[in-house]
């Protein structure tokens, strides 16, 4: 692809308190190796760490994974549904893609900046 990957969201990362209205969010990737796969590191923490030539800007260390499988235009979204949870306002989230990409550092992967987050309400 030309450029790098990128990354952004549907929407803010919003909680319902009252649990009338169920929330919910897509961090999504653009421009990206198409048809492969990309895994999406999520933490409460960021990092500014280089793994194999990799920029890495969301704190590894107990993170969640999740793969997303790129489509054919280079996109690909993963969906994060908000608890009715009040107590979860003002938590920071951080999001990171990395796609599979031979073109990338060390053959490896090509990946997007970091993308940081508050939890918030209406």
């Amino acid at each position: 692809t030309t450029g790098l990957p990128t990354i952004d969201t549907s929407e803010r990362a919003i909680v319902d308190g009252t649990g009338i209205v169920p929330r919910s969010f897509d961090v999504q990737l653009g421009n990206a190796l198409p048809s492969t796969a990309a895994f999406l590191l999520t933490n409460f923490t960021q990092a500014s760490l280089v793994v194999q030539g990799i920029s890495v800007w969301v704190d590894p260390n107990a993170a969640s994974t999740l793969l997303a499988l790129v489509d054919n235009t280079g996109k690909a979204s993963v969906t994060f549904h908000m608890p009715p949870d009040a107590s979860l306002y003002g938590v920071p989230l951080n999001h990171q893609y990395f796609v599979l990409d031979p073109a990338g550092a060390g053959g490896l992967a090509s990946w997007t900046q970091g993308l940081a987050q508050q939890i918030g309400t209406w």
